[in-house]
């Protein structure tokens, strides 16, 4: 039986069901990559979602069964205006605390703006709020995310190096937007990974020539570092993420393929000499995106982004173990968004839903902290001299630090900005925190958290800091490529 119109609000609820079937088709079809990245078997779900239940609740529309249409299509948009809202939301406020806040000045004007048009067009135009807020929060989220991935402007990046601390150090390189770096050799090379963050919204659209891997000499960096040979190009889509220089003296890098979902762990044997390439490829399972590894006793130990575990023999390349952390259920500490190794078999992890996490990788035991006022998550470190976790807050912004013996918080630093990359200088003692969005980097005492000297730029999307105590420097990964300060010349107590 069809329910009357005018039980629901007569033109209303009509008016705003057309509303949550616009904005269902736009979220789930524009952000089902995002939502699920690296797990193309979801992401095809989801765009079939946007294609059917709108189509399906607009024929129903158009038949006047309004009812069945709100059925139809409610899946769809409570997927929507939960998972989807929330990520909208977390990268608004990640990015500053100002956008968030006319973000909801906005939702109040939408919720003022539906109240007018309601008694005119009945009651039933209400079901639309929810989906409003939510286009409110999409154009907040798409402006951080131009932000971040648009190409740097001509001279950006060259004009940060003017500052006396700062240099291009992968200027010959000619690739992008770097993601990690990693010293190694007793600091002789810097390896590092560059990709198209592109990638993660539009992969399959580009021609993909900036994701690439490359070994650089470190005497090289502060000229523009030019590569000991060509560097490995990967195809659209397929992505290196993090490092790990093994004791064979091997360079092992994870590969998540944002396309096809086939990840995979790539080997190079021989990594300072040319020609540079890649000589073992270890596949993965299905929908292990690989986010952390390391190495224990003869194992490369593979963290996925979702709770998994994956052991793989050093030598044969063989899977011998896979298992999923007990210490975490959906959204609590399932999603690890960063991994530092400690010893006998410790690791710490960094988590969604802001949970930091000691796994023994052999055990299998759990330690937990639950923040319960923390944002995200973020970066963890460990300031191995003081036995502390720091770690970022990329949303509440805020540094946190934490006693590794006891798992308990022991001092908590406010910020006025968004913190991702985070670094120790234990010579000094001083932590470095590098601004997400903004690009820059922050320098402060450990002693008493004051800050070390002004902060200096080196390009947005700064994602990651590898600090070597050698040559008293650390290089910034952001979208001006590998970016090198000279810590004590830009952090010196000279620096005006």
């Amino acid at each position: 039986m069809t329910v009357p119109v005018k039980d629901f609000g007569n033109q209303g609820f009509r008016l705003g069901l057309w509303i949550v079937i616009l904005g269902t088709l736009i979220g789930l079809a524009v952000w089902a990559p995002v939502l699920t990245f690296g797990m193309p078997g979801i992401r095809i779900f989801l765009w079939t979602l946007a294609v059917v239940l709108p189509l399906a609740a607009i024929h129903s529309l158009r038949q006047g069964r309004l009812e069945r249409a709100l059925g139809i299509i409610a899946p769809g948009a409570l997927i929507v205006i939960g998972p989807l809202m929330a990520f909208l939301s977390l990268v608004a406020h990640a990015a500053s605390q100002e956008l968030f806040l006319w973000t909801c000045i906005a939702d109040a004007l939408c919720l003022i703006l539906l109240w007018v048009y309601a008694r005119r067009k009945g009651p039933g135009l209400w079901i639309a709020l929810p989906v409003l807020w939510v286009a409110v929060h999409m154009v907040a989220a798409s402006s951080v995310l131009y932000q971040l991935y648009r190409l740097p402007g001509p001279g950006y990046c060259d004009s940060l190096a003017e500052d006396e601390g700062v240099f291009r150090a992968s200027k010959g390189h000619g690739a992008g937007l770097a993601h990690a770096s990693l010293f190694f050799g007793d600091s002789t090379h810097v390896a590092a990974t560059f990709k198209v963050d592109r990638d993660m919204l539009l992969a399959g659209l580009g021609e993909g020539e900036g994701n690439s891997i490359a070994v650089f000499p470190l005497s090289t960096l502060k000229e523009g570092g030019q590569a000991i040979s060509s560097p490995v190009k990967l195809e659209e889509g397929e992505m290196p993420q993090f490092m790990l220089y093994d004791s064979k003296e091997r360079l092992v890098f994870t590969l998540t393929s944002a396309i096809d979902g086939k990840h995979r762990l790539g080997i190079v044997e021989r990594p300072t000499e040319s020609p540079f390439k890649v000589d073992h490829w270890i596949p993965l399972p299905n929908t292990f995106e690989p986010n952390a590894i390391l190495e224990d006793e003869g194992h490369y130990i593979v963290f996925a982004l979702h709770a998994e575990v994956l052991k793989v023999n050093m030598e044969t390349r063989e899977l011998v173990d896979h298992w999923v952390r007990t210490d975490s259920d959906w959204l609590k500490g399932r999603v690890v968004l960063s991994m530092r190794p400690g010893l006998e078999g410790k690791t710490y992890l960094a988590t969604l839903g802001f949970n930091v996490v000691e796994h023994n990788i052999r055990t299998r035991e759990n330690r937990k902290l639950r923040i319960p006022w923390g944002g995200a998550g973020g970066v963890l470190r460990l300031l191995e001299s003081k036995g502390e976790i720091v770690v970022t807050d990329m949303v509440f912004h805020n540094l946190i630090f934490i006693d590794q013996e006891t798992l308990e918080i022991k001092r908590v630093k406010e910020l006025d900005f968004g913190p991702r990359a985070v670094a120790w200088d234990p010579e000094r003692e001083i932590v470095y925190v590098g601004e997400y969005i903004e690009g820059r980097v922050h320098a402060y005492h450990y002693s008493d958290l004051s800050s070390a000297g002004p902060p200096l730029e080196v390009g947005e999307n700064l994602r990651s800091f590898s600090y070597d105590p050698r040559s008293r420097s650390f290089l910034a990964s952001s979208k001006c490529g590998l970016m090198g300060v000279n810590a004590h010349q830009a952090f010196g107590e000279s620096r005006p």
